[in-house]
Order: C-alpha cells, then sequence, then structure tokens
C-alpha cells in the first residue's frame, strides 16, 4: 500500500468516526454527514478541537498584562533571592568613644552623645577642634566602649588626685599632654594592660 492510499483510507476513517460522534450526540444523518452546513444554518460557530497547533494557539492567546505578569512571579520566584541588595545602608557597626581607654589615649575626645549627633550629620567639634559634618549622615552607629575602665582616662587626662597617685597613671596623664611619641608609647601601655587585666588597682 503506498503512502497516499494510506493517508487516504486514514482521513476515510477518521470522517466515519466524526459522523458517528455527531448522530451519537443528537444530529440527524443529514446534518452529521455535513456538521458545518447545519452550524452555518444556525450561526453557532464551528469548533473544531485540534484544527489549530499550538503554534497557532499561542498566537491567538490574549498577552498577559502586566499584573498578571507581576503574580507569576510572585508565585513562583523568591523576593529575595536577587542578585543585588534591594535597600544599601551606611554605617559603622564598631565605633570606640573617649570612654574607652584605648581610643581616648589615640586622640579620641568625642563622648557617646557627640558620636551620635556627628553620625546623624549634625556639626561637632572634632578631637583637633575643628567644627566638622558629614555631607551624607550615617544610617546606623553602633558605639561599641570597652567596659574595663569606662570613661576613666578622662579622669586621668584631667589629673584626679585620686589617680595621681599610682605612678603609672601619673605617667600616663603626663604623656598625653607631651609629645605624640609620648602619647602613642602611653597609648601602647594602655592597651596592653587592659588586655591583659594589668590595670592600676585604683582605677
Amino acid at each position: 500500500m503506498t503512502q497516499r492510499a494510506s493517508e487516504h483510507n486514514r482521513a476515510v476513517i477518521l470522517g466515519r468516526v466524526a459522523i458517528i460522534a455527531l448522530m451519537v450526540a443528537g444530529a440527524s444523518p443529514a446534518a452529521a454527514q455535513n456538521p458545518g452546513a447545519q452550524a452555518a444554518a444556525s450561526g453557532d460557530e464551528v469548533v473544531v478541537k485540534g484544527a489549530f497547533d499550538a503554534d497557532d494557539a499561542a498566537e491567538k492567546a490574549p498577552a498577559p498584562t502586566t499584573n498578571e505578569k507581576a503574580e507569576v512571579a510572585r508565585q513562583h520566584y523568591s523576593p529575595y533571592a536577587r542578585k543585588f541588595p534591594t535597600h544599601v545602608y551606611f554605617g559603622d557597626t564598631h565605633h570606640h568613644t573617649a570612654n574607652s581607654g584605648d581610643a581616648f589615649m589615640a586622640g579620641d575626645r568625642l563622648t557617646p552623645e557627640q558620636s551620635y549627633r556627628f553620625a546623624r550629620g549634625e556639626e561637632v567639634v572634632s578631637s583637633t577642634g575643628v567644627p566638622v559634618r558629614l555631607s551624607r549622615p550615617m544610617d546606623f552607629l553602633v558605639v561599641s566602649d570597652h567596659a574595663e575602665g569606662l570613661g576613666l582616662m578622662f579622669q586621668v587626662y584631667e589629673g584626679n588626685p585620686a589617680f595621681m597617685a599610682d605612678p603609672m597613671l601619673a605617667g600616663w596623664n603626663k604623656a598625653m599632654k607631651g609629645s605624640m611619641a609620648d602619647q602613642a608609647k602611653a597609648a601602647n601601655e594602655v592597651v596592653s594592660a587592659q588586655a591583659q587585666g594589668t590595670l592600676p588597682t585604683v582605677i
């Protein structure tokens, strides 16, 4: 059997199946022979399932709206699975003020209150006596001063008599008012004593 004859036989069989299906559905034999004519006479649209291939059907389907696309994205994608941050914040998570012995010895004279004011974009007087203000305020600031000797270097610097009785503290008081080399040497001593737990017992 040739391919052409095979295709003809297949078409005949499909046609007969279609006629039988219409008759089962209640159509007359004549109407079953010509379903298109019956539909045309009644004004109904003839729907032939499978008459269009998948591509044709896709072309005829309405394009999804922006809201529909957004809903699909919301259901199938995590809003946090992105290659870029959606909210970026800038600040300092580890800031020492003059309350920390090492910061004070390094020249920091700003209190926590002044530090927060500076972070908010307010003008403050720097440790060197110059008025300063950030061109862009920080979004956050974390003051993380040391608990050991909290704020006591102010008293050492100002020469509190109770502290000046200790030779080491008296030496730091003098160094903080001396040369840059003296200040750096004393700052190293403070850091070392604080780390090793050997700060003078008086403080």
